[in-house]
């Protein structure tokens, strides 16, 4: 009967050390859920933070790009009135070039025409005075002629 006790001792023992490892495993399962439980909500605190930030963000970018499409729209209508400005500003520079040209032309002609009307009244003062002197000479054989 003593190996029976012995059995039933070394039975109980393990018994009593199966229960002892399991609610010792069950301690260490409860303080792994406790922990896990902790990281979850932090998780869900970190999620619930970054998903406003991410609105935040959002909404500071949808101000940022109204901004940008103001600056935009301002750089064009600057830029189409210093477009404006310089063609008006060209445009009157080439039209005061063009007289300015214009006018050079036009006293070099009146020059040219000076010169050329010098020439040709010095061709034809000759034929002029010559015709004038035969003008002369025929009002004086007329005169013979009449007397």
């Amino acid at each position: 009967m003593e190996w029976f006790l012995a059995i039933t001792a070394a039975a109980v023992a393990v018994v009593l050390a199966t229960l002892i490892a399991r609610s010792s495993a069950g301690r260490q399962l409860a303080e792994q859920r406790a922990a896990l439980a902790a990281e979850l909500a932090a998780a869900r605190r970190d999620n619930e933070w970054l998903t406003g930030q991410v609105a935040r963000e959002r909404e500071v970018l949808g101000a940022t790009q109204a901004l940008l499409n103001t600056a935009e729209q301002k750089l064009r209508e600057a830029f189409q009135s210093l477009a404006a400005d310089a063609l008006n500003s060209n445009r009157a520079a080439f039209l005061d070039l063009a007289k300015a040209s214009f006018e050079g032309f036009q006293q070099q002609a009146t020059l040219q025409f000076d010169s050329r009307q010098k020439a040709i009244d010095g061709l034809v003062q000759p034929i002029a005075d010559t015709l004038r002197r035969v003008d002369v000479k025929l009002a004086e054989a007329e005169r013979e002629r009449a007397r």
